[in-house]
C-alpha cells in the first residue's frame, strides 16, 4: 500500500476517534447549558436570593482542621501561612503541617510560623521522606486523633490544602455552612494570573477554567463522580471516619499518586453526598466608570470563592506533575478499583481515563496535519480533492471533526474568558496546541513509569512549588475604601475625593475620611481590624510598657519600636503583644518579629490608630 493511502486511512481513524471524544465533551456542554437555563428559571420563579456574608456568619463555627502535607516546602510554607492566616475570615481552625524528620529546613520554616500563630501545629511523620502524600496525610490524621483525645476536643471538618495555596478568606465559612449536610465539598481551583509569556503556566489556567466552570458542574448534575482537586476540599468528620474504617484506620490511599481522586471516588462509591460548589459573593469595589477612564464609581463585582495557586512555569516541571496525575487517575485507579459505582460514575471514569488514548491521538493528529499540509502544498497526486471524491464518506467525517474541534476551542476560550478575560481567552486557542504536546509527553512518562518501572512502593514525585509575591496577591486583598463603600459607611464621591487627597498628601485614608467627612473613627478602626484580622486594644487599658519591663529586649530594639509607632503593651509567657498604628506596613511587622527574637510576637490594633 502506498504511503499516501496509509496516511489517508490513518487520518480517517484519528478523525473518528477525535469526533467520538468531542461528542463526549459535547454531552457535558449540553448538560451544562440545560442546567444553566434551568437554574435561571428557578431563580426567577422562586426568587432565590444569593448567599450573603450575614448568612454565613450566622452559622456557629465548627472546629476545622486544615491538613497540609509538605516535602521540601521550606521556600513556600512560611509565606503561605503568613498570608492566609491573617486573611481567613474564620477563627475556629488549626493548620496541621505534615513534615518529614529528614527535612529540617521545612521543619524550621513551620516552627517560625508557629512562633507567630498559635494555630500552626507541625506534625513530624514516623517515616523519613519522601513517602507518598497520602502517607503524610495519614500521619496528620492520626496526630489529630491523638490531639483530640489529649485535649478533649473534636474537629468536625477536615480540609485539603497545599503549601502554595492562596486560600479564599470566605472558603472556611462555606464549608462550615454546608457540612455536615454534605460529606465532601469541593470549591473551584484557579491558577493565578501571570505574564502571558509563561505559556506553560497558562495551559493550567485554561484547563482549570474549563473543568471548574463547566465540566465539574455537569458531572455533578448527571450524578457522576465529583473529584477532589487535592486543595480546596472539605470533608465532614463522619465521611473521614467512614473512610478510615474502610481502610484499617488510614483514610487516604498510600498506593496512589492521586490520593485526592481516590478518596473522592471512594466517597462516591459509598454513596456519600458530595458537591462541587460554585459560589459567588457580591462585593462592591471602586473602579473606573469606563474601563480605564472616568472617575471611580462603586460597582458590584461577583467574586468567585476559589482557591488560587501558582503552577509550574517550566515545561519539564509540568511534564512531571501531569505524568503523576495521568498515572494516578488512569492507570493506578483503573488497576486498583476497576469500574465501580453506578452508570453515571462509570461514565465519568471513562471520561477521565480516555486520556490514555486521546493524548496520543491528539499528537498523531498534528503529525497527520503536517503531512497533509505538505502534500497539498507540493501538489502531490492523487490530489486531496480526488481522495475525498474517491471516498465520499470521508468528507462528512473530516467536516464533522473540524466543526467539533472548532467548537471545543470556543468552549475552552469561553471558559478562560469567564475567569481571566478577553486576552487570555484569545490566547487559549494557540495554547491548546502546546497543552496537547505537554499532555502527550506526560502520557509517555506515565506509560513508562507504570509499565516499565519495577513495581515498588510509590514515592512522592513532587514538583517544586512557588508562593506568589505581594504584587500577585494585591488584587486578592480587600482595601479599606472598598470595605467602607460596600457597607455604605461612605459614598463613592467621598471615596473618590479622599483617594485624590491621599495621592497628593500621602496621608492615611482613614484620617482623611474622619477629617473631611466626620466618619466615626470607631467604625474605621473596626473595619481595619477585620481587614487585617487583628484584635483591638485600648491604650488606656493597656499602657505602653517601659524598657525595664522587657528584660529580653535591647534598648536599641525598644527605641526602634517606639520610633515606628509599634508599642509593646503586654509581656507574658515569652509573648510580647505589640499594638500597631499602621497595620498595612508589613515590612515593619516583619522587622519587629526579627528584632524581638527569641520572644514570640502577637500583633493587635490600637483603638486610636486613626
Amino acid at each position: 500500500m502506498e504511503l499516501h493511502l496509509i496516511m489517508w486511512w490513518l487520518l480517517m481513524a484519528v478523525a473518528i476517534l477525535i469526533l467520538l471524544s468531542s461528542l463526549d465533551e459535547f454531552y457535558f456542554d449540553v448538560v451544562f447549558f440545560i442546567n444553566s437555563i434551568w437554574k435561571k428559571i428557578k431563580q426567577l420563579r422562586y426568587h432565590y436570593q444569593p448567599l450573603t456574608l450575614e448568612q454565613l456568619d450566622a452559622v456557629p463555627e465548627k472546629k476545622i482542621a486544615i491538613m497540609v502535607a509538605c516535602w521540601s516546602e521550606h521556600l513556600v510554607i512560611e509565606d503561605m501561612l503568613k498570608h492566609n492566616i491573617p486573611a481567613i475570615h474564620y477563627t475556629n481552625y488549626d493548620f496541621f503541617i505534615g513534615v518529614y524528620p529528614n527535612d529540617p529546613l521545612t521543619i524550621e520554616a513551620v516552627e517560625r510560623a508557629k512562633e507567630l500563630f498559635s494555630n500552626v501545629i507541625p506534625v513530624v511523620t514516623k517515616l523519613p521522606g519522601p513517602t507518598t502524600k497520602a502517607d503524610n496525610l495519614n500521619n496528620i490524621y492520626h496526630f489529630i486523633l491523638k490531639r483530640e483525645k489529649e485535649n478533649n476536643i473534636q474537629y468536625e471538618i477536615f480540609l485539603f490544602h497545599d503549601a502554595e495555596d492562596v486560600i479564599h478568606p470566605l472558603s472556611l465559612k462555606l464549608y462550615n455552612y454546608l457540612i455536615p449536610r454534605k460529606d465532601m465539598v469541593q470549591i473551584p481551583v484557579f491558577p493565578l494570573e501571570v505574564s502571558h509569556s509563561f505559556a506553560t503556566h497558562w495551559t493550567y489556567n485554561d484547563e482549570f477554567a474549563e473543568n471548574h466552570t463547566r465540566t465539574m458542574i455537569a458531572r455533578e448534575v448527571i450524578g457522576g463522580l465529583v473529584t477532589s482537586a487535592g486543595v480546596g476540599t472539605g470533608f465532614a468528620r463522619t465521611a473521614i471516619e467512614l473512610l478510615s474504617r474502610e481502610s484499617k484506620g488510614s483514610p487516604f490511599n498510600v498506593s496512589s499518586f492521586t490520593e485526592d481522586y481516590s478518596v473522592s471516588l471512594r466517597i462516591r462509591v459509598l454513596k456519600l453526598k458530595s458537591i462541587f460548589l460554585v459560589q459567588k459573593i457580591i462585593r462592591t469595589q471602586t473602579r473606573k466608570r469606563w474601563w480605564f477612564f472616568g472617575k471611580l464609581v462603586p460597582k458590584p463585582v461577583a467574586e468567585m470563592v476559589a482557591t488560587r495557586a501558582l503552577f509550574p512555569t517550566r515545561y519539564r516541571a509540568a511534564i512531571r506533575q501531569r505524568a503523576r496525575w495521568v498515572m494516578g487517575i488512569t492507570f493506578q485507579e483503573w488497576y486498583n478499583t476497576g469500574w465501580p459505582g453506578n452508570l453515571a460514575t462509570r461514565y465519568t471514569l471513562f471520561h477521565d481515563r480516555k486520556a490514555v488514548v486521546t493524548h496520543l491521538i491528539n499528537f498523531i493528529a498534528y503529525i497527520l496535519f503536517t503531512y497533509w499540509l505538505i502534500y497539498f502544498l507540493v501538489d502531490a497526486r492523487p490530489t486531496f480533492t480526488t481522495l475525498i471524491k474517491t471516498y465520499p464518506f470521508s468528507k462528512v467525517i473530516i467536516l464533522a471533526c473540524t466543526l467539533m474541534m472548532l467548537f471545543r476551542l470556543y468552549q475552552r476560550a469561553a471558559a478562560t474568558y469567564r475567569i481571566y478575560g478577553l486576552l487570555a481567552a484569545f490566547l487559549s486557542i494557540p495554547r491548546s496546541i502546546y497543552g496537547n504536546l505537554i499532555n502527550f509527553h506526560a502520557l509517555l512518562r506515565a506509560y513508562r513509569a507504570f509499565f516499565f518501572t519495577p513495581k515498588k512502593d510509590s514515592k512522592w514525585d513532587k514538583t517544586k512549588n512557588t508562593f506568589p509575591g505581594k504584587s500577585a496577591l494585591k488584587k486578592y486583598k480587600k482595601k479599606l475604601g472598598d470595605l467602607l463603600l460596600e457597607n455604605k459607611v461612605i459614598t463613592s464621591d467621598q471615596l473618590h475625593e479622599a483617594l485624590k487627597e491621599q495621592h497628593a498628601t500621602q496621608e492615611r485614608l482613614g484620617r482623611i475620611l474622619i477629617k473631611n467627612y466626620g466618619i466615626n473613627p470607631d467604625k474605621i478602626i473596626q473595619f481595619l481590624a477585620n481587614q487585617y484580622n487583628l484584635e483591638i486594644a485600648d491604650p488606656e487599658k493597656f499602657p505602653v510598657l517601659k524598657k525595664e519591663q522587657l528584660e529580653h529586649v535591647s534598648l536599641e530594639h525598644y527605641n526602634w519600636l517606639i520610633s515606628n509607632q509599634i508599642f509593646p503593651i503586654a509581656y507574658a509567657n515569652n509573648i510580647i503583644t505589640l499594638a500597631l498604628t499602621d497595620p498595612a506596613n508589613e515590612d515593619n511587622r516583619r522587622e519587629a518579629i526579627n528584632r524581638l527574637k527569641p520572644c514570640n510576637v502577637k500583633f493587635v490594633l490600637m483603638s486610636n490608630a486613626v
